[in-house]
């Protein structure tokens, strides 16, 4: 982006961590007790981009009524973060989970 006149000017804000869970802590902070301080106290945020939820999904149990009621706690913590970033006019784009294997396999 920098070699570019028209995307020179942008710069990006990478604050993931691996394993990292939306819901809960994992192996760090979850995202919900960490948009504070990633996104909502950076100055100059523009856009924000939200792509988190495949360890919460992977680790909880495989039956349906889990994941179901995992995508529920997912879908209700989304709505709250983009209303925290909208609340300062910061557009959020929302990335899809990717696919992925057994919480368990070693693929």
């Amino acid at each position: 982006m920098q070699k570019h006149g028209s995307t020179s000017n942008i710069a990006t804000l990478n604050e993931t961590a691996g394993g990292n869970r939306i819901l809960r802590d994992g192996l760090g902070p979850s995202v919900l007790s960490r948009i504070d301080r990633d996104v909502l106290a950076q100055s100059g945020v523009r856009y924000a981009t939200i792509f988190e939820g495949i360890t919460d999904t992977g680790v909880a149990s495989t039956d349906a009524v889990s994941q179901d009621e995992i995508d529920k706690q997912l879908v209700a913590a989304y709505k709250q973060i983009v209303t925290r970033i909208h609340a300062l006019c910061i557009p959020v784009f929302g990335a899809t989970i990717t696919p992925f294997g057994s919480p368990y396999t070693s693929d």
